[in-house]
């Protein structure tokens, strides 16, 4: 038996890195609204624990039953939650094996991966990105003489928080403030230029037992302006592709899939088994690129939900799936879309 757990504040708390950390008010609501969302992969014989709801509640022969843990994601507060619960110590992460997991999926990956992908693309003009870890406030400041537009990047954070944008010829007082509070709290800060995004896609893989990384399927997905995750697109895949045949050669998506193919297991040595997502952009520079590591995700994604969504709505049209908030409650809801460029304006992706 798997015992499968959705909770959303997990980069919160991986950010926090502490088994104590009380996360926000919103993502606990959040977490106990959807608490039901794994009940979209989950196989028979799976068990959900609404852990934010009952925090120590697991019935007595469901914790003899279980055989492995998957949730959302890995941090020191659901392990801690876990043990609570009388999960058996021995399905679960050592604080060890969570230290080296937190440190091997910082934000610093995507600059190691960004630099091995483009030594082996060097002469493909069709690829862009960039992206600096940067120690010290003069490490930032080297950075931004090179590219004065910039966006600053927490190691760790959430959907939407930890990221400053910079666009001024001078960093302000704030800037820097921003700058020094992530430095004395997370000790590094990824700089990266300031790209004109056409639109956002990314890659989902599952890292299996066998240590590999298996491709599951492209997800295209949209973002508020302040990088707040506002739905995922519902189809199959040659719809998907389709789309970003619009503005690149999918041929280039091939080239990719096969990089983190090889890298991801390598990169990622650590305990985790399960989903992950890489983040990319097509951007405008001068003509259509494609950015191939923007964020790198090592956690369930709602890629994969959609992915999920879209094999149980095998023949049905495009539809968007997406975390409503109204009235003080959240859900996941499936808004089916009859016409394809209607749902993306919708979305906010005017450009498409």
């Amino acid at each position: 038996m798997r015992l499968l757990v959705f909770n959303p504040e997990n980069d919160l708390a991986l950010a926090a890195d502490s088994p104590y950390y009380t996360p926000p008010a919103s993502a606990l609501q959040f977490a106990r609204d959807c608490s039901d969302l794994p009940q979209l992969w989950a196989e028979p014989g799976d068990y959900i624990w609404h852990h934010a709801a009952t925090p120590c509640d697991i019935p007595a022969d469901v914790l003899r039953s279980i055989t492995s843990v998957q949730p959302w994601g890995w941090s020191k507060l659901l392990v801690s939650q876990l043990r609570k619960a009388g999960v058996p110590i021995g399905l679960l992460p050592t604080n060890v094996q969570m230290d080296v997991f937190r440190a091997a999926t910082g934000r610093a990956v995507t600059e190691r991966l960004l630099k091995q992908f483009h030594t082996q693309h060097s002469n493909n003009s069709d690829f862009i990105g960039d992206t600096r870890r940067c120690n010290s406030l003069e490490d930032v400041l080297r950075f931004h003489r090179e590219y004065p537009r910039m966006l600053l990047k927490a190691p760790w954070s959430g959907s939407g928080r930890g990221l400053h944008a910079v666009s001024t010829p001078q960093l302000t007082d704030g800037d820097i403030a921003w700058t020094c509070r992530c430095l004395q709290r997370q000790g590094y800060v990824m700089s990266e230029p300031k790209y004109r995004k056409i639109m956002d896609l990314a890659l989902e893989f599952q890292l299996t037992d066998a240590g590999t990384a298996e491709y599951r399927g492209l997800s295209l997905f949209v973002t508020s302006g302040a990088g707040v995750y506002a739905g995922n697109l519902v189809a199959d895949e040659d719809t998907k592709l389709n789309i970003v045949g619009r503005y690149i050669d999918t041929q280039l998506l091939a080239a990719v899939r096969q990089f983190y193919e090889q890298q991801l297991p390598l990169s990622l040595d650590t305990f985790y088994r399960g989903p992950v997502g890489v983040d990319m952009m097509i951007v405008d520079d001068g003509r259509a690129k494609l950015h191939p590591c923007v964020e790198v995700n090592v956690r369930m994604t709602m890629g994969h939900v959609a992915m999920h969504l879209a094999r149980s709505q095998a023949q049905a049209q495009p539809a968007l799936f997406a975390i409503t908030h109204r009235e003080g409650r959240y859900a996941a809801e499936l808004m089916p879309c009859a016409y394809l460029p209607e749902m993306l304006a919708a979305l906010g992706a005017s450009a498409l």
